[in-house]
Parts: structure tokens; sequence; C-alpha cells
């Protein structure tokens, strides 16, 4: 959408620029400069407020890099409180493997601003590197499918349930 929007506004400054030099009338360097405040104040409020859906991407990203430095508490404060299987299966994983990379990829995140609490659903595979603590066999490049929901509690996105299963190529 950014790309878009900026070779958009690069073709309206050249034209405007053009018709300016062509024409000498001081209007087309006047929609000029209105076109050029219209593009960085857009440009502005794009990259200082973010939508739901990037919070949410934010939060997994950040949960994935929680669990590369495997800290359980930081890991349990982006599950909802309820949501006990979530609790469990992080700490197994923590406790089973020492993760030196926790990939996500293929995100794709829908947003569901009319429940109460927000909700959101998040599905995306996840490439994960690491070794196993109990001196075991090194876990490299596992692959596996997630389908996440979450719901906003207060400003931040919690899990509040999961699902995965091993990544198949075509899946």
């Amino acid at each position: 959408m950014r790309e878009t929007f900026i070779i958009v506004a690069v073709i309206h400054i050249a034209a405007f620029a053009i018709a300016f030099l062509k024409t000498g009338r001081g209007i087309y360097l006047l929609a000029l400069g209105g076109f050029i405040l219209t593009a960085l104040a857009i440009f502005a409020v794009d990259h200082f407020i973010d939508t739901e859906k990037e919070l949410v991407e934010r939060t997994l990203y950040e949960l994935g890099d929680a669990m590369v430095e495997g800290d359980l508490n930081v890991v349990k404060g982006f599950i909802g409180p309820e949501h006990e299987k979530g609790r469990n299966d992080a700490s197994r994983a923590l406790g089973q493997i020492d993760f030196s990379d926790f990939k996500i990829k293929s995100l794709d995140v829908e947003v569901n601003d009319l429940t109460s609490p927000k909700s959101a659903t998040a599905e995306f595979f996840c490439v994960i590197s690491g070794s196993d603590k109990r001196g075991g066999i090194a876990v490299s490049h596992g692959a596996l499918n997630f389908t996440v929901e979450l719901e906003k509690f207060g400003e931040r996105w919690l899990v509040v349930g999961h699902e995965y299963s091993p990544y198949r190529m075509g899946n």
C-alpha cells in the first residue's frame, strides 16, 4: 500500500511541477505545495498510528522474540489469564528447547472489532531452530503451522487460544 501511495505521489508531484514549468502559472505551484503537505500528513499518520492489525502482528513478533530469549515470565505475559493450555505449552517448550531462532512467516491477521473485547485470529507458519536442553538432538529448522486467537485486554493483545501442527508444503 505504501509503495503504491509513493508512486502516485511522485507522479502527481511531477505532473504539478511540469505544469508549473510549462505554463508559469502559480496555481500549479500552489497545488504542488498543497499536495506535498497532504502527502506528508498522510505519511505521518501512517507512521505514528498503528492499526489493530499491526498491533496484533507486533504482539506475535514480540512473543517470538521472548521465546528466543527463553524468559518464561515474559512469554506468559503475552498469554491471557484463562488460557491454561498456552501457559502449559510455553512452559513445556521453554523447558525442553533452547530456541536460537523463532521466525514467523506468511502471517495473516484478521481483527474483529465487533466483539467485546476486540478479538483477532492469526494464521502463520513458524520456522524454529534450537537445541534440546537435555543434551539431545538439535532442533534444526523445525516448522509449525499456527492458528492463534487473541483478545484485547486494555491496550494489550493477549493470546487466548492456539492450535499448531507440523508444517507441510502446500498447507
